[in-house]
């Protein structure tokens, strides 16, 4: 199987390889839109939150996919997909506001909240991607 079918193929069964290859790229999709947000206009703000609901679907389909492999319910792929994202959220609300420094008007212009989220935002993102495709290894039964 490919990487491609374990991201976008609904019905497909993904292996330990290519959970760890889709949740890599996942990753490395996620990390590219913390970029893009930093550094592009505000006017681009909407685009860059279609690629975020975009990215929803091949988690789903890869931590589906994985679950179903390994005889659990597909559901439990489903919501390890919902729960990472969720919990970047939440992280993501914890950790930016402390590398904001110092209470100025330009506290709360966007550009500058998108580049100093940037380095919380790419270390939660790779952070929550590796656990999730760790802990799908305790899915196998016994």
């Amino acid at each position: 199987m490919t990487v491609a079918a374990a991201l976008f193929d609904p019905g497909a069964s993904a292996g330990p390889r290519d959970l760890y290859r889709g949740a890599a790229a996942l990753a490395v999709a996620a990390v590219l839109l913390h970029l893009a947000q930093a550094f592009t206009p505000l006017a681009l703000a909407g685009l860059w939150l279609l690629f975020w609901i975009g990215l929803i679907y091949p988690a789903v389909c890869l931590f589906a996919n994985r679950a179903r492999a390994v005889g659990r319910s597909v559901w439990l792929g489903v919501a390890t997909a919902f729960a990472l994202f969720t919990v970047h959220l939440l992280l993501s609300a914890f950790f930016v506001p402390a590398f904001l420094t110092g209470a100025n008007p330009e506290l709360f212009d966007p550009g500058r909240l998108a580049r100093a989220a940037l380095i919380p935002n790419i270390l939660i993102s790779a952070a929550l991607f590796a656990a999730a495709a760790y802990w799908t290894r305790f899915w196998a039964r016994a």
